[in-house]
C-alpha cells in the first residue's frame, strides 16, 4: 500500500518534480515504513498545525486583498477607495477546514498549490513594484523610532494626497517590510563607516565621573539591586566630536584607567599608533609630570603626544586658589566656610544699593548670547552692571545657577551678586570682584569665541598677563 508519488529509492537524492517531492520532515517516516515499518502514525501535532493555519490564514489574506484590488481597479473613480468587505475567514477557505475533517496530505497539497498560485501572481506584478529610494524617510524612522507599519501607512497617505498613488497606479505604495529592509541597510552602513572611522583616529580626548550605579548583587538565595559609586570614563575621537565609548577602571588612580583606555582601544580595533593628540581637562591625575594618565600613555606608545588641554578648566583653577587663600578652604561639593563663602548661598535674595562700578576687560563686541547657556548668559549680564555701576530689576530677580565645586562659573556670579549687594564690602571680596571682571569673564568669553587648538598658546598668555 506504498501510494507515495516519489518512487526514488534515495529520497535524498529525488530527482521527482517539485510538486511530488516528500517533505524534509517526512522522509524519515517514509524510509520506515518502507523498511523495518518500527514507527506508527500518531496523534496530531499540535506545533506543526499550528504552522499550517497561520500559513493559510496568511494565504487566505492575500487572496482577499487581492480581490479587493480587483474590484477597485473596475471602479471609474481614479482616486483609491477602501472597500468595505472583511477579509475571508480561513475557516470559509474552500478544500480547508479547521475541524480536523480534512487530512494533514490534503492540506498539504492545497496550501502548496496555493503558494504556487502566489508565486505566479508575484511574477507578473514585477514590474509595479516600489522601485522609489526613500533615505531620508528612513533615516527619520531610524533615529526617532517610528513603528515601520506606522511609518509606512504615513508615507502612503503622502503619497495619496501628492497624487502619485491612484488606481491605475499602485506601484509607489510603500509596504512595512520595504521600510523595515531599508532601515536594516541603512544602519549596517552607517555601522560599517563607524567602524572604519574609527579604527584610526588622530585625536582622542576623554573625561570622566563618579556616578551611582545599579548593580545586582546575591546573597544566598536572594537576589537584589544595590547602588555603587563607578568610575566612567568617556571617549571622544576628534575632531567630529565622535563617540567612542566609555570604559570603568577598576579605580579612579591614573594607572587603572590607562589600563582601561588601552584595553579599549584594542578590543574595538583601534589603532593606538595611530593617536597624535590627546585632549583631557587640566586635573593632577591626567597631566601629572611622572605619573599622569597621559605620561603613562606616552610611555605605553613609547612617543610623546600632541596635549589639549582643556582651557575652561585651565581658567578655574587660578580663581579656585585665590577664594582658598583669600576666604578659606571650600566645605563639601557645594559650600564654603569662610566668611564670604557663607554668604553666597543667599545672595540673590539681597536688595541691590549703590555700588562702586569694577571696570571689565570684556570685550562685547565679540559675543554671541544666542550662542550662551543661562549660566554664562548671568556672568555676561552681571560683568556688564558691575562694570557700568547700574543693575536693573529684572536682573537682580534672576537667581544665579546653583554652587557646585565643579562649575566655578556659578561662583563667579554669586561673588559679582553679593558684591552689589554689600554697603562696605571686604578687601577680599574687591580683590576676588576686581579679579572675575579683569581675568576670569574676559578670559571665559574669549575661549568661547576662539576655541581651536591653534588658540591655546594665546589664551594661556592672556591668562598670565592679566592675572599679574
Amino acid at each position: 500500500m506504498d501510494i507515495c508519488t516519489c518512487k526514488c529509492q534515495q529520497i535524498k537524492k529525488c530527482t521527482c518534480k517539485k510538486g511530488s517531492k516528500v517533505p524534509e520532515k517526512e522522509v524519515s517516516f517514509l524510509i520506515d515504513q518502507r523498511t523495518k515499518r518500527l514507527l506508527a502514525i500518531g496523534g496530531v501535532d499540535i506545533k506543526e498545525t499550528g504552522v499550517l493555519l497561520k500559513r493559510a490564514r496568511r494565504v487566505s489574506s492575500q487572496r482577499s486583498h487581492e480581490a479587493r484590488n480587483s474590484e477597485i481597479d473596475k471602479e471609474p473613480d481614479p482616486e483609491i477607495q477602501v472597500s468595505d468587505e472583511e477579509p475571508l475567514s480561513p475557516t470559509s477557505h474552500q478544500g480547508f477546514s479547521t475541524d480536523g475533517g480534512n487530512s494533514i496530505g490534503s492540506e498539504l497539497d492545497m496550501l502548496r498549490q496555493e503558494k504556487i498560485d502566489i508565486n505566479s501572481n508575484v511574477r507578473k506584478s514585477l514590474s509595479g513594484q516600489m522601485r522609489l529610494q526613500l533615505p531620508t524617510v528612513t533615516e527619520i524612522l531610524a533615529r526617532t523610532g517610528v513603528p515601520t507599519r506606522a511609518a509606512a501607512m504615513i508615507v502612503t497617505a503622502t503619497l495619496v494626497d501628492a497624487k502619485l498613488i491612484n488606481a491605475t497606479d499602485k506601484s509607489k505604495v510603500v509596504d512595512r517590510i520595504y521600510l523595515k529592509r531599508q532601515k536594516k541597510k541603512m544602519l549596517k552602513k552607517i555601522a560599517d563607516v563607524e567602524k572604519k572611522s574609527k579604527s584610526a583616529i588622530e585625536g582622542l580626548y576623554f573625561d570622566g565621573r563618579k556616578d551611582e550605579t545599579m548593580q545586582l548583587q546575591t546573597d544566598g538565595k536572594r537576589t537584589y539591586q544595590s547602588k555603587t559609586m563607578e568610575e566612567h570614563i568617556v571617549l571622544v575621537q576628534e575632531p567630529g566630536s565622535r563617540y567612542l565609548g566609555f570604559v570603568t577602571p577598576s579605580s579612579g588612580t591614573a594607572k587603572d584607567i590607562t589600563i582601561a583606555i588601552i584595553d579599549f582601544l584594542s578590543k574595538n580595533g583601534i589603532k593606538a599608533s595611530d593617536v597624535k593628540i590627546i585632549g583631557c581637562d587640566g586635573t593632577n591625575v591626567n597631566t601629572g609630570n611622572k605619573g599622569g594618565i597621559v605620561r603613562l600613555l606616552e610611555l605605553r606608545l613609547k612617543r610623546p603626544l600632541q596635549r589639549s588641554i582643556c582651557q575652561l578648566h585651565c581658567n578655574e583653577l587660578p580663581l579656585r586658589h585665590l577664594i582658598e587663600n583669600l576666604d578659606g578652604q571650600i566645605k563639601g561639593p557645594y559650600s564654603f566656610a569662610g566668611p564670604i563663602g557663607l554668604k553666597l548661598k543667599n545672595c540673590h535674595t539681597l536688595p541691590v544699593i549703590e555700588f562702586e562700578p569694577v571696570f571689565t576687560m570684556l570685550d562685547l563686541d565679540f559675543v554671541n548670547p544666542k550662542t550662551l547657556s543661562s549660566d554664562q548668559q548671568y556672568l555676561l549680564l552681571i560683568s556688564v552692571a558691575v562694570s557700568e555701576g547700574f543693575c536693573e530689576e529684572s536682573l537682580a530677580r534672576r537667581t544665579p545657577g546653583k554652587m557646585a565645586h565643579t562649575r566655578w562659573v556659578t561662583t563667579a556670579c554669586r561673588l559679582l551678586r553679593l558684591y552689589i549687594s554689600t554697603e562696605t564690602p571686604s578687601e577680599n571680596l574687591k580683590t576676588l570682584v576686581e579679579f572675575i571682571q579683569k581675568v576670569y569673564a574676559p578670559l571665559w568669553f574669549s575661549i568661547k569665541r576662539n576655541h581651536s587648538i591653534q588658540d591655546r598658546a594665546p589664551t594661556l598668555w592672556k591668562l598670565i598677563s592679566w592675572s599679574r
